[in-house]
């Protein structure tokens, strides 16, 4: 997707990730069928405490919606 070598995607809401997984996957791109695509259904603060280590602490790119 886009050239990049994985894509952590964050949702709390299961549900939001059913509806982009199924109704509305061509819309999205097909973004959560995508083999670098790891979806993770957690808080977003919460992974970021126990992932970013993981990272060195680092990310490309964090995107947030209200």
């Amino acid at each position: 997707y886009h050239g990049v070598n994985s894509i952590d995607a964050v949702e709390i809401n299961a549900q939001v990730i059913d509806l982009i997984s199924k109704d509305f996957s061509s819309y999205s791109g097909q973004l959560y069928q995508q083999p670098n695509t790891r979806i993770h259904i957690d808080d977003v603060r919460g992974f970021l405490s126990e992932r970013a280590s993981g990272n060195n602490g680092y990310f490309d790119l964090i995107q947030l919606s209200p």
